[in-house]
């Protein structure tokens, strides 16, 4: 085991470095004795190709509703924080979808009069940013799988 003093950018800068293909990475042990392992960019790489972990695979778990202990559970420990992350990613750009549509809804039926017409509706909803959402809810059809779609990689 090699003992270096280097400063947490110096390490960082190691993370990324190209010359370790073969390697996995290094632990960093800090003064209050918690260790922690830094994986090299390229190991992770190669783990993810390997295990088939990428953004359509979670895509795929989240959009048909799978369960992601059973993903988690199958993968090398290198993934997790990848597949964790990507998770939240698109947790995030779904619930911000379904916001904007929600708002253009309520902006929407604010602007229609009482007796309005689904022509009326339409010409309203073709000037929002996501009409095929609320033709979709007007006609009560399932929009989480409209989302799930747009968020398709």
């Amino acid at each position: 085991i090699e003992k270096v003093d280097k400063s947490f950018e110096e390490l960082l800068i190691a993370q990324k470095d190209e010359q370790f293909h073969n390697e996995e990475g290094f632990v960093v042990r800090f003064s209050n004795g918690l260790r922690v392992k830094i994986k090299y960019d390229e190991y992770m790489r190669i783990h993810h190709i390997i295990s088939g972990v990428n953004r359509k695979m979670v895509w795929e778990y989240l959009s048909e509703g799978k369960s992601f202990t059973e993903l988690i559970a199958s993968l090398p420990d290198e993934t997790y924080q990848f597949v964790r992350d990507t998770q939240l990613e698109f947790f995030k750009e779904f619930d911000k979808i379904n916001d904007i549509w929600h708002k253009d809804w309520e902006d929407l039926m604010d602007q229609l009069n009482p007796s309005w017409t689904k022509k009326d509706f339409a010409m309203l909803a073709k000037t929002k940013q996501y009409p095929h959402l609320l033709f979709a809810f007007h006609d009560h059809k399932n929009t989480e799988k409209i989302i799930w779609e747009i968020l398709k990689p």
